[in-house]
């Protein structure tokens, strides 16, 4: 999976390189709000490694993430602990639809 910006934006994040963290991180809560959203679960929790990479085949600035994201998702229990158990998502209808 890869995540970009948009060009505009792009010369923020050269002058201010501490945005490339938030980067990552908003990164991972569009994947946790996919699987969300294709679970039905309000609380799933995907795993996933992230790259930043900030220069394109050009070797242009061009900040974006590379990641590996998992296809199923673990959830917390009531008393707020991980849970052992994985629960795949399955490809469907519904997930193709909705992303």
């Amino acid at each position: 999976m890869g995540l970009t910006l948009p060009k505009m934006l792009r010369p923020y994040f050269l002058f201010h390189r501490e945005l490339l963290g938030e980067l990552a991180r908003l990164a991972y809560e569009t994947v946790r709000e996919m699987m969300v959203a294709a679970s039905d679960e309000p609380i799933a929790r995907s795993g996933m490694v992230a790259v930043i990479q900030t220069f394109g085949s050009s070797l242009k600035w061009n900040p974006h993430i590379h990641a590996i994201v998992t296809r199923g998702f673990s959830s917390t229990t009531a008393r707020g602990n991980l849970s052992p158990m994985w629960t795949p998502i399955r490809p469907s209808s519904s997930f193709g639809t909705r992303f």
